[in-house]
């Protein structure tokens, strides 16, 4: 066993252009709950069913983006931390009800 507390994935220099990251570009989904908006990001839709799950996305500067909604679901190990480019947002640590 191994154990490190960094991230290298947080800042925005990180190289995220490798094959070891999935594209999470999927429009459909056979999970019964449907999300609010594409891509679909369901970690099991990408083929990840246990363990820490990252995600990364950029946001197209010509969009003009003014705001993201993120909606999770977890149980009581679960603990989604935010990151915004490269900036701790938040985090929200698991329970029963989550």
């Amino acid at each position: 066993w191994k154990f490190s507390e960094a991230l290298p994935e947080i800042p925005t220099t990180f190289d995220d252009s490798s094959d070891a990251w999935v594209l999470a570009d999927h429009t459909s989904t056979p999970n019964p709950t449907k999300p609010r908006a594409l891509p679909v990001l369901y970690a099991d839709d990408c083929g990840f069913y246990t363990g820490v799950q990252l995600f990364r996305g950029k946001f197209n500067e010509a969009d003009a983006t003014t705001g993201a909604s993120l909606t999770m679901q977890g149980g009581t190990a679960f603990a989604p931390y935010i990151y915004l480019n490269g900036q701790f947002l938040d985090a929200f640590p698991g329970d029963v009800s989550s």
